[in-house]
């Protein structure tokens, strides 16, 4: 067990209004523990603050300055994985700052602060605490009441000193507003509630299971996978600037340019938080989440290149590109080898042997692939663009090709409900020009199908964009395309790894056999996908498609 200090505490999403005044009023666990009667609410103010490049927020860390009363308190707080479910365990530094505090002059922070942020922040850290900037800006109302063991509860379900009654933690019903960090505005850019259970120390996780039952399966709350900030973040960079605080997401009257720095905005605030995730290499979903972020935005980038000046996103299209490159390196030795490791498991003692050849050569490129990732991760050249893009992405105007009507010549469209509807329209047709392939070709070729997988793609981010102004139709148009591209997905998979095991110069029977497993499973989806493209392409999913479109 580590020896940091620790919070411990499992969430869950409460947008019931019903649900959230039971817990503030009523007991709804089990005669073994008491809540104490409801406390006043009381109110937090929340900043978020972080380096130009989002340092701390890439390794894993938030930096919270919290105001109550007259009093504030700094916390280091790591973030907690975003596959992680309702248990947040999460290592936590705080302190009270001085009177007169100003949250970016780090010299007046507690050493102990002050030494833990020069660790996250490595080797010119100091330099980067006097370029501390607000990232987030929240405020909460929060409801609390403690828990404890009933007197009646049984001896065995009692704390470790035997004291029946003592605090087992903390529950939190909060109301959470976010608010733009640029400014001081007080209308909030979203709303969200949340339940939280924080064990007062460690020797109380023996209670997290019988809350959780509780909350998730008696009250129905679904599990809040994400952090506040983490939440925050997300709502702050949907929301489009120039708009009123509750817009969020691409607007129809935005112009194409401002549609794609919003994009680009969401997509690098998503590399950002998957980041720290990808570098541990504990689980390969974070890799694979980051390495979606940049296709979104190079998917944007041939959208929208157009409409900026020549030059004005060249520096930023190259970084996204080596980031993307090398993430994909990281992340098809991920597949290969949890595909090799899943299929090893059903075969008898020989062929697992036979087959180990195979999982030390894709070991050792995955280790070197990891190792080129980070060494990016890890350079000047990638924290300058993560600074400068995020620059250009808050700047309204920046590198925008001017558009100016003249009498006697038409007006270009620029704004996404002129433009998008051709252009997802155009798409389709660009995916529908294979049904020529199918009807003519007994077997269409592998090299088509991946190509047609990328048109795909291209559709499917257009779509994903403005997925909150396409209702319906165009909720079912994702979802069928979903359903292709995970079809095409895994026949490029084991297109990939048939590819790389013919590559092994001394084969054997084992490897042999898994390239014919390889081959059944391309066989397999082909035979699959031909249905599925039949129905994406046919009537109904055409009147579907110019349903969504009318509604731009």
């Amino acid at each position: 067990m580590t020896d940091e200090p620790r919070e411990i505490e499992i969430k869950f999403d409460a947008p019931q209004a019903d649900i959230r005044e039971r817990l503030r009023q009523e007991q709804p666990f089990a005669p073994t523990y008491t809540l104490s009667p409801a406390q006043e609410s009381v109110t937090h103010d929340d900043t978020y603050l972080d380096t130009p490049s989002y340092s701390l927020l890439r390794a894993g860390f938030s930096l919270r300055v919290r105001q109550q009363d007259e009093a504030q308190v700094v916390t280091i707080k790591s973030l907690t994985s975003l596959t992680s479910g309702p248990l947040h365990d999460r290592s936590e530094w705080e302190a009270a700052l001085p009177s007169g505090f100003a949250p970016d002059k780090v010299k007046s922070w507690p050493s102990e602060l002050r030494q833990r942020l020069g660790k996250i922040l490595g080797r010119g850290g100091k330099h980067q605490w006097a370029r501390l900037h607000p990232i987030a800006r929240l405020s909460q109302e929060r409801h609390k009441r403690m828990l404890t063991l009933s007197e009646s509860a049984p001896t065995e379900t009692s704390l470790p000193n035997g004291m029946p009654n003592d605090l087992i933690g903390e529950l939190s019903i909060d109301t959470v507003q976010v608010f733009a960090p640029e400014t001081d505005g007080d209308t909030p850019l979203a709303q969200f509630a949340e339940v939280e259970f924080e064990l007062s120390d460690e020797s109380q996780r023996q209670h997290i299971q019988p809350i959780t039952q509780t909350l998730a399966k008696e009250l129905g709350l679904l599990p809040a996978e994400e952090s506040k900030v983490q939440r925050a973040l997300r709502a702050t960079v949907a929301h489009p600037l120039g708009y009123a605080a509750s817009a969020s997401g691409i607007q129809p009257q935005t112009t194409m340019a401002e549609a794609a720095r919003l994009i680009w905005r969401q997509q690098l605030m998503e590399m950002i938080l998957w980041e720290a995730g990808s570098r541990t290499g504990a689980d390969i979903e974070p890799v694979h989440q980051m390495r979606v972020s940049t296709r979104m935005a190079r998917a944007a980038v041939s959208l929208f290149a157009d409409y900026f000046k020549p030059g004005a996103i060249r520096s930023h299209v190259k970084a996204l590109r080596h980031t993307g490159r090398l993430l994909g390196a990281v992340r098809d030795r991920d597949v290969a080898l949890l595909n090799l490791e899943k299929y090893a498991k059903s075969q008898p003692p020989a062929a697992r042997k036979g087959l180990r050849t195979v999982a030390r050569t894709w070991k050792s490129e995955h280790k070197a692939a990891r190792k080129a990732l980070l060494a990016w991760l890890d350079s000047p050249t990638y924290q300058a663009f993560i600074a400068d893009f995020d620059t250009f992405c808050r700047t309204p105007g920046a590198g925008v090709v001017e558009v100016i009507w003249q009498a006697g010549q038409p007006l270009v469209p620029v704004q996404v409900r002129h433009v998008l509807p051709s252009v997802m329209t155009q798409q389709y047709a660009a995916m529908r020009a294979y049904e020529v392939l199918f009807e003519e070709m007994e077997s269409v070729p592998e090299e088509a199908l991946h190509a047609l997988r990328i048109e795909g793609k291209r559709l499917r981010y257009c779509l994903e964009f403005t997925k909150h102004l396409l209702g319906e139709p165009g909720a079912a148009l994702i979802a069928n395309l979903r359903d292709i591209q995970d079809i095409l997905g895994d026949l490029n998979d084991a297109v990939v790894s048939r590819g790389q095991l013919r590559a092994i110069e001394k084969q054997g029977e084992a490897v042999a056999a898994y390239i014919a497993e390889q081959q059944g499973i391309v066989d397999t989806l082909r035979s699959q996908f031909l249905e599925h493209f039949r129905r994406f392409v046919g009537s109904a999913n055409r009147s579907t498609l110019a349903e969504a479109v009318a509604l731009l």
